[in-house]
């Protein structure tokens, strides 16, 4: 008995100093593993600092391209008006040159004290239409599409769920809005980054390109709706009148009044040039997610 309790302290013995070499050998490779960890975080962090820099690069970058191919637009639509009436002027007699250039004159001048209004902001409130115009679309129907749709891109834009789109009805830009706080354009169909705007303190709901597309709305999680102007890339206009989330938004085809939903049961019809709420219904007995104004209308649906 006596030599088979040796027998097992001596295995047990040798047993504990593997254990004890084992133990050593793991807690040298921890203490390595964690000093890599370490200096992997430094290495992370540095290059954290620079992608933000160079992201703050790129999309300032961006907006000054996007802000130089509207104006190179513009200068050339100007040149091809100036172009068109030049040639006008030379087929015409002497009487009707100073006629024209009377007239092109007072053309100018009224385009540039239009230029130089605000858009919004006027103080004067808004009317609302009586009569619906004729829709232009309703005669302009697409084909029916016999072969099937096809993916043209796929590109990622936010760092959260996309919860809003929007097309610019004048150029090929689409708008994006994201839990992430943030909305975005981008040059479709390439998915090029143009210009990312902060400024909301909480999710975005929806966004919304107006009628001239120089201005977008968004709305968000913070109870806001704010306007941008896409041109000067600033905050136009901030309502604050919701006291809850807002989730859609919609503008009318005047785009002198924008409808809002929110999670407080309401929906505000927004004057853009007092600037300020001009009606508030009410009727729903819960949150409302979504609006839209029917096209070339007054009426509009919710839900």
């Amino acid at each position: 008995i006596s030599d088979k309790a040796k027998s097992t302290y001596d295995k047990l013995n040798k047993q504990k100093d593997y254990q004890k070499l084992n133990h050593r050998r793991v807690q040298q490779e921890k203490s390595k593993l964690n000093k890599q960890i370490s200096h992997l975080k430094k290495i992370y962090e540095a290059n954290q600092t620079k992608f933000k820099e160079l992201t703050h690069k790129y999309e300032n970058i961006m907006k000054e391209k996007m802000i130089v191919k509207l104006e190179k637009d513009r200068l050339a639509a100007k040149v091809e008006n100036l172009e068109k009436s030049y040639q006008q002027i030379e087929e015409g007699s002497e009487d009707q040159l100073r006629d024209r250039t009377h007239l092109k004159s007072n053309l100018e001048d009224t385009r540039v004290k239009k230029a130089k209004q605000k858009p919004f902001q006027s103080g004067v409130p808004s009317t609302i239409p009586e009569s619906d115009p004729e829709n232009p679309a309703l005669n302009d129907m697409p084909e029916i599409m016999n072969g099937s749709l096809t993916l043209l891109k796929t590109f990622k834009g936010h760092l959260m769920g996309v919860t809003g789109l929007s097309y610019n009805p004048a150029k090929h830009i689409l708008a994006t809005a994201s839990d992430d706080s943030t909305w975005k354009l981008w040059s479709i169909p390439n998915g090029e980054l143009i210009m990312s705007g902060e400024g909301h303190q909480d999710w975005l709901g929806d966004c919304c390109f107006h009628p001239n597309s120089q201005f977008i709305a968004t709305c968000s999680g913070d109870g806001e709706v704010k306007i941008w102007d896409i041109i000067n890339a600033k905050s136009a206009i901030s309502f604050n009148e919701h006291p809850q989330a807002v989730w859609g938004l919609d503008y009318h085809h005047t785009g002198n009044f924008l409808l809002s939903c929110s999670m407080d049961h309401t929906i505000k019809l927004w004057d853009m040039n007092m600037p300020k709420s001009k009606f508030t219904f009410r009727g729903h007995v819960d949150s409302v997610n979504s609006v839209q104004f029917q096209p070339y209308s007054c009426m509009f649906v919710s839900g």
